[in-house]
């Protein structure tokens, strides 16, 4: 894979969906720190260069799926193919070059419904629901007649000015009384000292900020937890690789909130073409009645709203999160689809699964309340 990265990442440059999470200085590092357990398929699609046939122009690049396979099981009688997704991958959606969607679609179910090895069942997790790749891709399948089922879908916040002023954004997405909140607590942390923002330049190395990052971190309750970066070698490669690599494409947007030259909190983003990706955020604790971390996401709205090359930013957070859906006011839908191959053991298995799920709810639910009272007091015990 190693041998593609100009022609992969000259797709990712030109993907109709953007996916940092996907593109060679991040998938690369990812595969190496955690890819050694899973079964993985990597399938690159190509295409003949549009316009005039020429002898000298050579396929181009035009589709990559990062896929993991799923051995059948008593459960799922079919074998099953995911977008590999470790556990700092946010996104699930392919590389896809813009210009090139239904031939690259096609070339890849094409790939899934003759390979021995899958023809089962796709299921395409943490797929956006909405933008134009959705649009191809069910294009695609209705014109081939291939079934298909949403699991699950949700939404995340999703930062979109629609103008270039935060702060006609954050009146529009605060209320007055949680704007003077704020003022007041950015003043009593000043209390502590002067208070300011800064932001990894060129000129520095990306270890600069990231050991910031990783200390306030491992200082809270995820190093307690020993979950933190710093608990995890492997995974601390990995941030120190991914981070190093970004920052040298100007791909990393790094900022630390400080207190007398203390940093209280730190953000780290990674930049797509025309967006960004929220990736990591962390806060002293020991401060958190000033609420470090909303302070600093505000200056990061802000600078998004400041910056004409940004024009959108996805924060990669769980659905309903405490911190961010307050702040943001658009949001990003995401959904689980699942695609059959249009075999019909996979069509069975599709068609089962809706049975399956009203089972599972019957038998742990709604029978037991239906059992005598006798019955379930003896299970208890």
């Amino acid at each position: 894979m190693a041998d593609r990265v100009a022609d992969w990442q000259d797709l990712a440059d030109h993907a109709v969906e953007p996916n940092v999470f996907y593109e060679p200085w991040m998938l690369l590092p990812a595969l190496s720190a955690f890819g050694a357990a899973a079964e993985l398929r990597f399938v690159f699609v190509h295409c003949q260069p549009k316009g005039p046939p020429r002898k000298e122009l050579r396929p181009l690049l035009v589709g990559l799926f990062p896929l993991r396979r799923v051995a059948p099981t008593l459960r799922m009688p079919v074998t099953i193919l995911r977008p590999w997704l470790d556990d700092y991958c946010f996104l699930g959606a392919p590389l896809v070059r813009t210009g090139y969607e239904r031939a690259t679609l096609d070339g890849f179910f094409d790939w899934f419904a003759a390979h021995r090895e899958s023809a089962g069942l796709f299921d395409l997790r943490l797929f956006p629901g909405d933008g134009p790749l959705h649009q191809h891709v069910l294009d695609v399948l209705s014109a081939r007649g291939w079934l298909t089922m949403v699991r699950a879908r949700w939404t995340r916040a999703f930062l979109r000015p629609q103008h270039r002023d935060a702060d006609s954004y954050l009146r529009a997405s605060l209320s007055g009384k949680r704007r003077k909140e704020f003022r007041r607590q950015r003043r009593r942390l000043a209390e502590h000292g002067p208070v300011d923002v800064v932001e990894l330049t060129a000129e520095q190395s990306a270890d600069t900020l990231i050991d910031v990052f990783v200390d306030l971190e491992a200082s809270g309750w995820k190093g307690q937890a020993r979950t933190a970066f710093r608990e995890k070698p492997a995974d601390l490669r990995f941030l120190r690789q991914v981070t190093d690599q970004a920052h040298r494409r100007g791909r990393l947007m790094a900022t630390a909130l400080r207190v007398n030259g203390r940093p209280v909190a730190a953000k780290l983003n990674l930049l797509a073409k025309g967006g960004a990706f929220a990736f990591k955020i962390a806060f002293d604790e020991q401060f958190a009645r000033y609420s470090p971390g909303v302070l600093l996401e505000l200056d990061n709205i802000e600078r998004v709203c400041a910056d004409d090359s940004i024009r959108w930013m996805d924060s990669c957070a769980e659905s309903g999160h405490p911190m961010i859906d307050h702040l943001w006011t658009e949001r990003r839908t995401v959904e689980n689809l699942l695609i059959s191959s249009g075999r019909r053991r996979s069509d069975l298995a599709m068609a089962a699964l809706p049975l399956a799920k009203v089972a599972r709810r019957v038998l742990t639910t709604w029978l037991p309340s239906r059992l005598p009272s006798w019955l379930t007091d003896w299970k208890g015990r």
